[in-house]
């Protein structure tokens, strides 16, 4: 379900992603679209079915008609126009849509790669990808024997000091963009470990909501990969922050799923794995956080 808004030509403002249900879910699936286009409030909405059996795919039986139908009834209760309700089997060049609403209504997808919205992402610096696997990907861990010798370093550290931690966080973002920046088994083990006390993380998403979100996603995306379990959890938990408020809800979800997987006990991440599962806005979620890491840099020094 896209959400849509602007006073002008409307711009899309809201993504929802939901792995098609079966029909006994479906008032479970409409009621997290409910709530996330409630507090998100678009001027408009559309929906866009993608899967199912060709051989379904007619004027007269299209797939999930009656899910369609629900979201249909939930775009009038909410009072919002339902701009399309649009049906194809997957997102390919030259695939074949229908409407639901209006069974005349039919045409053919555009290669996705150089499509209007394609374009714009490529141009304003976005990488895109095939799959969801294609984005997990670029956070595939390190070699096993990396690790280990990480985590062997971490093992004989001394405790973490506050003030110190903070410092050389901050000393690796303000240098991850350089050109020449690297970071050894020594630099990875330290900045892991510093990233279990809860007042040098708080210093790290302060860095994610006042201008260093760039270098945040480098050096978190860098660490997800280079830190050893348990410790993983922190970056990886840190990157999902940094990657929804930035509008990359999918790249968010495998972080996340790194960070939970090596600790199912982390808070932080289990907080916003809800707030991506209920569709909070990251307006939302950077405002909140920008009240809880305020006087984060004070504690810290």
């Amino acid at each position: 379900m896209v959400g849509f808004g602007g006073t002008g030509p409307f711009r899309a403002t809201l993504g929802m992603r939901v792995d098609l249900p079966a029909p006994s879910d479906y008032s479970a699936v409409l009621g997290v679209l409910r709530g996330a286009i409630s507090r998100q409030a678009p001027d408009a909405v559309a929906v866009i079915v993608v899967g199912g059996d060709h051989r379904d795919a007619d004027e007269d039986d299209l797939p999930h008609r009656e899910l369609v139908r629900g979201c249909t009834a939930l775009a009038e209760d909410l009072g919002m126009p339902l701009l399309s309700s649009l049906w194809v089997a997957v997102i390919e060049a030259c695939q074949a849509w229908f409407s639901y609403a209006d069974p005349g209504r039919f045409g053919t997808l555009p290669d996705p790669r150089t499509s209007a919205v394609g374009l714009e992402a490529v141009v304003g610096g976005a990488v895109t990808y095939n799959s969801r696997d294609a984005f997990a990907a670029q956070l595939s861990p390190d070699p096993v024997d990396d690790l280990h010798r990480r985590a062997k370093i971490i093992r004989h550290l001394p405790r973490v000091i506050v003030a110190d931690a903070a410092a050389l966080v901050r000393e690796a973002l303000g240098h991850v963009t350089e050109p020449d920046f690297s970071m050894d088994d020594e630099r990875i083990a330290r900045v892991g470990q510093a990233l279990t006390h809860p007042r040098v993380r708080d210093v790290a998403v302060a860095f994610a909501v006042t201008g260093a979100a760039g270098a945040s996603e480098l050096l978190w995306s860098r660490l997800t990969r280079a830190t050893p379990r348990p410790h993983v959890t922190h970056p990886a938990t840190l990157l999902a922050i940094v990657t929804y408020l930035r509008g990359n809800g999918v790249l968010a979800g495998v972080a996340l799923d790194i960070a939970l997987d090596a600790d199912p006990s982390n808070m932080l991440a289990a907080l916003i794995r809800t707030c991506l599962n209920q569709g909070v806005a990251p307006q939302q979620i950077e405002e909140l956080l920008a009240t809880a890491t305020s006087a984060a840099s004070v504690k810290a020094t």
